[in-house]
């Protein structure tokens, strides 16, 4: 059992020595309005001014969801509707969502 714990120390710590080393960072999935990208439904962004200080700490992997899925920008407004989510004007998107 001790040399197990010490070898799970060992592990360990060479890994956290090797992350600092390389300047490993863990990465944050991050929607890319908060980055400033336009592509939120009206066109815009929302940009967070805190993301210097995520940069800082994190690897940011930027993505935004609702293009992945098909959806153009601009686009209608949606929202859920009970199990589906639906444009403003009636258009079932769930599948892009």
């Amino acid at each position: 059992m001790r040399v197990r714990l010490l070898l799970e120390w060992r592990i360990s710590n060479t890994i956290s020595m090797f992350n600092k080393v390389m300047n490993n960072k863990a990465k944050l999935l991050i929607s890319e309005c908060l980055c400033g990208v336009s592509c939120r439904y009206d066109g815009k962004d929302n940009l967070i001014e805190q993301l210097p200080l995520l940069k800082d700490t994190f690897d940011l992997v930027s993505v935004c969801p609702e293009v992945l899925g098909g959806l153009s920008t601009p686009r209608d407004p949606a929202e859920r509707q009970g199990k589906r989510v639906c444009t403003a004007n009636g258009t079932d998107v769930t599948d892009e969502f």
